[in-house]
């Protein structure tokens, strides 16, 4: 899809999954024929990251580093209130 949304009214195969934490927004799992498990994001948690991360680039490319830095450090830190 080339606007970026990914979409679910496709086919679905169900699997069995090894979940090695308690879920939540950052599940860490292993999926079958995989060696070592992965973090599962959930798309709202996703879609606040690269809305982060675009205003980090935005500051770039306006030559604001400053702004570009503080808004990094939004980021790590996981506030999108910054």
């Amino acid at each position: 899809m080339s606007d970026g949304h990914v979409g679910l009214d496709g086919s679905m195969e169900r699997i069995d999954a090894e979940l090695f934490t308690d879920g939540g927004n950052d599940a860490v799992v292993r999926l079958p024929g995989r060696r070592l498990p992965g973090v599962l994001i959930q798309g709202d948690s996703l879609l606040i990251l690269r809305g982060d991360v675009a205003e980090v680039v935005e500051a770039c490319e306006r030559g604001d580093l400053a702004e570009a830095g503080r808004r990094r450090g939004c980021c790590w830190r996981g506030s999108t209130r910054c």
